[in-house]
C-alpha cells in the first residue's frame, strides 16, 4: 500500500543513485578528457597570439596607421575571446572538482599588448579627426568633441611614450603624434569660442571688426580657414564676443520657453462697470522649467463699446 511504498522509497532512491554513480563518473571523465583536448588547443592559441603581440614591435612605419589600427583591433577582440574561454574552462574545472588551470600567461600578453593598442588606435583616431576638422563644413565641426579627443589623445600618448622608452623606433611614432596633438591644442579654445551656440551675424561682424578683415562662416569656411587667417592672435577678444553671444542666446532661449509656457494660459477680460475699460485680472505667477518666475503686470486698454 501507499504507506509501505512511501516507507521504502528513500531506500530505493539511494540505491538508484549509487547505481548511477559509475555512469556519472564515466561521463565526467569523458567531459574532462574532451575539455583537456580543447585546453591543449587553447594553449597553442595563446602561444600564437603571444608571437603576434611580440612581433608588433617590428611595425615602425607611421604611414601604416590605418592597417595597424585594424590589426590591433583584431588582436584586442581575440584577447577578449580568450579571456572568456579562460573563465569558461576554469568554471568547468571547478564544477568537475578538478584543479583550476592558471592562465597567467594570457594576462602578461594583454599587459604587453595594451601600449600597442593605445598607440595605433589613438594615432588612427587622431589623424582621422584632424582631417575631418580641417576639411568638413563649419556647421559640422563639433568643438566639444574636438576638446575631448585632444585631451584624451595627449593623455594616452603620454602613457604610451613611457611604455616604449626602451623601444626607440616605436617611441619615435608616439612622440611624433604627441607633438602634433600638443601643437594643435592651442586652437581648441578658439574652436570652442567660434562654435558657441548663439553666434549670430552681429557677433561675426564684431569679430571681423576686431581682426581687421571680414570673417564669417560662408561656404568653404573651415577650421583650416580659422588657422590660416591667424585668428588665434585675437583669441582673447573672440572669447569675449563668444561669451556675450552665449549669454544673449541663453536669454533668448529663456524668453522662448517663457512664451511657450504662457501660450496656453487663458485671460479673463472683465469690463470695469460702465467705463468701457477692460483689465487683465489673471495675476497668477508662473514658474517655467528653468525656474524663472514671471509676473503678469496689470495692463489697461480702451475698448470701444459695441
Amino acid at each position: 500500500n501507499k504507506k509501505w511504498y512511501a516507507y521504502r522509497m528513500p531506500k530505493e532512491l539511494l540505491a538508484l543513485v549509487e547505481e548511477q554513480k559509475p555512469l556519472l563518473a564515466k561521463k565526467e571523465d569523458a567531459l574532462f578528457a574532451n575539455m583537456q583536448h580543447l585546453q591543449t588547443e587553447f594553449k597553442e592559441d595563446i602561444f600564437k597570439i603571444e608571437d603576434i603581440v611580440l612581433n608588433l614591435k617590428n611595425f615602425t612605419d607611421i604611414n601604416q596607421y590605418e592597417e595597424m589600427a585594424k590589426k590591433v583591433q583584431t588582436i584586442r577582440e581575440k584577447l577578449k575571446e580568450y579571456k572568456e574561454k579562460e573563465r569558461d574552462f576554469n568554471n568547468a574545472e571547478m564544477l568537475l572538482n578538478k584543479a583550476v588551470t592558471d592562465y597567467g600567461q594570457l594576462k602578461l600578453i594583454e599587459k604587453d599588448f595594451v601600449p600597442y593598442d593605445n598607440l595605433w588606435t589613438t594615432t588612427k583616431n587622431w589623424y582621422n579627426s584632424k582631417y575631418s576638422w580641417h576639411n568638413d563644413e563649419w556647421e559640422k565641426l563639433d568643438a566639444q568633441s574636438m576638446e575631448s579627443i585632444v585631451t584624451d589623445s595627449g593623455r594616452i600618448l603620454s602613457q604610451t611614450i613611457r611604455a616604449f622608452k626602451e623601444m626607440p623606433y616605436i617611441l619615435r611614432i608616439a612622440e611624433q603624434v604627441k607633438d602634433e596633438v600638443e601643437k594643435f591644442r592651442r586652437y581648441v579654445p578658439l574652436a570652442l569660442a567660434l562654435r558657441t551656440e548663439g553666434m549670430k551675424e552681429r557677433h561675426w561682424n564684431e569679430i571681423s571688426k576686431t581682426v581687421g578683415f571680414d570673417v564669417r562662416p560662408v561656404e568653404g569656411f573651415t577650421m583650416t580657414t580659422v588657422i590660416d587667417k591667424n585668428l588665434i592672435d585675437s583669441l582673447a577678444e573672440i572669447e569675449t564676443i563668444s561669451e556675450k553671444a552665449a549669454k544673449e542666446y541663453a536669454i533668448e532661449m529663456n524668453l522662448v520657453n517663457m512664451k511657450s509656457a504662457w501660450e496656453k494660459v487663458d485671460f479673463k477680460l472683465i469690463a470695469w462697470k460702465s467705463s468701457g475699460t477692460v483689465s487683465y485680472t489673471h495675476l497668477r505667477a508662473h514658474e517655467t522649467g528653468r525656474n524663472l518666475v514671471c509676473r503678469l503686470l496689470l495692463e489697461k486698454k480702451k475698448k470701444k463699446k459695441k
